[in-house]
């Protein structure tokens, strides 16, 4: 009985052991993984020369977190494009090198993430640590860069820390104004829309983003455009110029 025991311990605890290992599979048999279990395969391009993409391996990889994610969501391959080699596809074979250039990579490390199509998401340059690699992770997994691009969901995830810890009219400008143009959530984009106003942020744009993020042709709507042209509101793209104007001046010192 005991014998028994310490056998079934010890299945489990390998069995813990090899899920929370990251399994880095060769591009052929991570294309037919991705197809199989519907995931993006996620491509590491490193050197052997290359100090961050070692530091990345050391803390970024190596976090229980991130290989949980990655072994849930996405089917990891490594490559080397200065090492010869050749991925066989089914019409075609092409060298790591070329691979890395036709994904557009032009410094280490670079991180790709294609369908299991083979059309590419896109190619994050540069080392990410274990945090922001998560918010990457994400990013991908639930299929938010149909929507947006991983550098504007970046801004948005920081404007909300911002935001909960040093709240401004500003930055609720700017969230709402992600919600509603990226994320078509009006709902969240009023309130967050209504704190600013309530913060005293009023200006033809306010409420223009007020009437666009109301009910069509409720009553409400038309009251807050009426507002906004009374105060020389014009057209849509005034929201996008003063988002960017917001952006620049919260972010720029950091």
């Amino acid at each position: 009985m005991k014998l028994m025991l310490s056998i079934i311990l010890l299945i489990i605890i390998s069995l813990s052991l090899t899920a929370n290992e990251l399994h880095w599979q060769k591009f052929e048999d991570a294309l037919s993984t991705a197809k199989k279990d519907d995931k993006i395969i996620l491509v590491s391009f490193y050197t052997d020369w290359c100090g961050w993409c070692k530091k990345m391996d050391r803390e970024t990889y190596s976090d229980a977190e991130i290989k949980k994610m990655l072994n849930k969501d996405f089917v990891p391959v490594k490559i080397n494009p200065e090492k010869p080699g050749s991925i066989n596809l089914p019409n075609v074979s092409i060298s790591y090198q070329q691979l890395a250039s036709e994904l557009g990579v032009r410094s280490f490390p670079s991180t790709a993430f294609l369908t299991n199509e083979l059309l590419l998401i896109d190619v994050v340059p540069g080392f990410y640590e274990p945090s922001n690699m998560r918010t990457l992770l994400n990013f991908m997994s639930v299929g938010l860069f149909e929507k947006l691009s991983f550098q504007d969901y970046q801004l948005f995830t920081e404007a909300q820390k911002l935001n909960d810890t040093n709240p401004s009219p500003k930055l609720n400008f700017v969230i709402g104004y992600f919600q509603l143009t990226f994320f078509d959530d009006k709902e969240s984009a009023y309130k967050n829309f209504e704190t600013a106003l309530n913060q005293k942020l009023t200006s033809k744009e306010i409420y223009a983003a007020l009437h666009f993020a109301s009910s069509e042709n409720s009553t409400k709507s038309k009251e807050w455009l009426k507002k906004a042209e009374s105060l020389g509101y014009k057209e849509k793209s005034e929201l996008d110029d003063l988002v960017i104007n917001f952006v620049k001046e919260i972010f720029a010192t950091r």
